[in-house]
């Protein structure tokens, strides 16, 4: 957040008032402030990037969730949750899961976090597919090339584009039934839901 912005929300919190654009007088507001960070906001606010009064304003009562690959108990759970909302959104069965792939993502450091795991099991259930269940030869790990001169931006994950490829089919599936998205669907084999949110993702019209 930028530290002009952080001044005005700092100044919301300790007025209770909030100028709507184009208002000439302030409007009273009762909100209550949930914020999430990667970052470590004494470091920030060290070299200046951090309001200090904001930060203790926001930390009344702080919560500090480990990385996933300090609480590897949680994995199993946190698949079998991806798992059956990508298998709904697909229109699929929800497969079981095999010891061994249990043992390749505990083994696994996770350096993308809970979003890495998600996103490897949105990418496993469609490399199955189909399957009963899902193997270690399913799974794709997050392995920086050497040869790559350029760092992955902070937050994000350099992930195989998997979702652009299954993009293009859906296309292809629309012009064979000229861009009836439910027949579309039911040719691909997923759930049109599915479709939807991918050309809303990458902002193609419905």
């Amino acid at each position: 957040m930028p530290v002009d912005v952080q001044v005005k929300l700092l100044r919301v919190l300790e007025d209770g008032q909030v100028m709507p654009l184009g208002a000439r007088q302030g409007r009273s507001v009762d909100v209550r402030i949930l914020a999430a960070t990667n970052a470590d906001l004494r470091d920030r606010m060290g070299a200046g990037a951090f309001r200090q009064d904001l930060y203790f304003r926001l930390a009344r009562f702080t919560v500090y969730v480990p990385p996933l690959r300090e609480r590897k108990e949680d994995i199993p759970l946190l698949t079998e949750h991806f798992l059956r909302l990508f298998s709904v959104e697909m229109g699929r069965e929800t497969p079981g899961l095999s010891q061994g792939m249990l043992e390749a993502l505990d083994a696994y450091d996770f350096p993308g976090n809970v979003r890495e795991l998600k996103n490897m099991m949105e990418r496993a259930l469609l490399e199955c597919n189909g399957a009963d269940e899902i193997g270690p030869h399913h799974l794709q790990f997050l392995r920086p090339s050497p040869e790559a001169e350029v760092p992955t931006p902070a937050g994000e994950i350099a992930w195989p584009d998997f979702e652009r490829l299954e993009l293009e089919r859906i296309k292809q599936a629309l012009t064979q039934t000229r861009g009836n998205i439910v027949a579309a669907a039911r040719r691909l084999k997923i759930h049109r839901t599915r479709i939807y949110r991918l050309m809303r993702k990458y902002n193609l019209p419905t």
